[in-house]
């Protein structure tokens, strides 16, 4: 980078009660998105999946391919749900859910490794992991209903790399 890149750090922080209330709603989606993820899996597993897909009869292996298809359409749509609120609920890393058993909201506030007392503050927050992005010049004028109002010093933002925070101390 130049000397005189400017670089910004981009990341969700919470409160313990945020953090709960945030799970809660997040939990459903995550769950959904895995078991739509399983279920797709299972039917396109070549030992124990979907035997029609075999090919041994036309008919039979038409109709399979369009069961899969509305599997992957319905995993789809959980996934797109998904992101709708990922970016804004708490981020659940590593193995908190299993298919079949969602992690308890205690489980997920009695992690360690993700609390920490923030300096100036008294109350537990974390920081989840966040994006580095930098300021970079936009290639391209952006056309206005008002061409006297068009910036020629736009800049637009350019995710370069991601970052974590953990803390030091407990207390």
């Amino acid at each position: 980078f130049p000397e005189d890149q400017l670089l910004l750090l981009k990341s969700n922080t919470f409160r313990t009660t945020q953090y709960a209330s945030g799970i809660q709603t997040v939990l459903p989606y995550q769950y959904a998105k895995e078991q739509s993820q399983q279920a797709l899996e299972e039917q396109l597993n070549h030992e124990t999946g979907d035997r029609r897909l075999d090919g041994s009869d036309l008919l039979e292996t038409a109709a399979a391919y369009k069961d899969i298809a509305a599997l992957v359409m319905e995993r789809d749509e959980r996934r797109r749900r998904w992101k709708e609120v990922e970016g804004v609920l708490p981020k659940i890393s590593g193995p908190s859910i299993k298919i079949g058993r969602a992690a308890t909201t205690e489980e997920l506030l009695n992690d360690v490794k993700r609390w920490g007392i923030w300096p100036g503050d008294t109350e537990l927050m974390t920081v989840e992991q966040g994006v580095v992005l930098a300021a970079v010049s936009a290639k391209e004028k952006k056309q206005s209903i008002f061409p006297w109002m068009q910036d020629s010093n736009s800049e637009e933002m350019v995710v370069v790399g991601k970052w974590i925070a953990t803390p030091l101390f407990d207390e």
